[in-house]
């Protein structure tokens, strides 16, 4: 009796941490950026806990969503890389060109969300959070406005191509 008690409290306490376990490193790095967002949100526009609740919902969903068409896209980003007829070529183009307004769309499916549940300056509020997170985000990980990746914001990029060739070194006698 006592270790079938035993068992099924390790069992319960292991599906409990199993669960926990993101099943990509990128969904966990994503999930704790939607926590970190609904967060800052929620402290910035002072909301109730019905509105933070919502919003969080709201993210969570366009963020699934937005992955979703991503997987899309680099679906057809992929097939295009091989050879392709010309009846091919244009039919992936199409749906390349359809999968990006799909994408795009869901920024301004996220304003109509945004606007149902918040006030109008609340929304405005919401954008400029948000934007400002993901500058932040962006910098930590040491990236620019141009996707560029630099080891370090202070050394500004370099492009090997336009770099000057660099004069040959000069020996340098002592003549003691």
């Amino acid at each position: 009796m006592r270790k079938t008690f035993l068992l099924k409290i390790i069992l319960l306490f292991a599906q409990s941490l199993w669960a926990q376990i993101p099943a990509s490193p990128s969904q966990d790095r994503s999930g704790r950026v939607e926590e970190i967002l609904v967060w800052k949100i929620s402290e910035e526009l002072k909301l109730a806990p019905k509105e933070e609740k919502k919003i969080s919902e709201m993210i969570r969903n366009l963020n699934i969503e937005k992955s979703e068409k991503a997987l899309v896209i680099e679906n057809l980003q992929q097939k295009m890389s091989g050879e392709l007829s010309a009846k091919d070529s244009k039919s992936i183009l199409a749906q390349y060109k359809k999968a990006l307004a799909d994408y795009n769309q869901l920024s301004i499916d996220e304003i109509q969300r945004v606007q149902k549940i918040l006030s109008l300056p609340q929304s405005v509020r919401y954008f400029s959070v948000k934007a400002g997170l993901s500058n932040k985000i962006r910098a930590i990980l040491g990236y620019n406005s141009r996707n560029e990746h630099h080891t370090s914001s202070d050394v500004p990029a370099v492009n090997a191509e336009k770099a000057a060739p660099l004069p040959e070194p000069k020996i340098i006698e002592d003549p003691n």
